[in-house]
């Protein structure tokens, strides 16, 4: 078990932080797009267009699924960065690294391809 401080060093915590930092700026790029384009379809003046709302029931089926889905996108969005925001507390806490299961360290590995990650391998399966 651990004694709840992270297992990385300063530089290394550092390393995470510019890690996080960058992929919740993707993330936030990423909805912002996605926010625009829902507000578009809601709002087809936003566009200057007069109306393009489709008539034909196939259409706005079409129009409803894009939104439905630009919608369930961008939830998953806000929860990534919910999470990143979470590892970014833990880093400022000297927790990060550390699974919130079992206390025991999360690999390297894992953190460098997930750095949000919260449990360690044996415990997220």
């Amino acid at each position: 078990m651990s004694n709840g401080k992270s297992p990385y060093g300063r530089d290394e915590l550092q390393q995470f932080r510019k890690l996080l930092l960058g992929r919740r700026l993707q993330f936030l790029e990423s909805l912002r797009a996605l926010e625009h384009d829902v507000r578009d379809y809601n709002e087809p003046e936003a566009r200057n267009v007069q109306s393009d709302l489709p008539t034909h029931p196939a259409d706005q089926s079409d129009r409803s699924y894009e939104q439905s889905k630009d919608l369930q996108i961008a939830t998953t969005e806000r929860d990534m960065i919910r999470q990143i925001e979470e590892a970014l507390h833990r880093i400022d806490d000297r927790t990060y690294g550390l699974c919130l299961t079992c206390g025991r360290t999360i690999e390297r590995r894992r953190l460098t391809a997930e750095p949000w990650a919260q449990l360690c391998i044996d415990d997220a399966r």
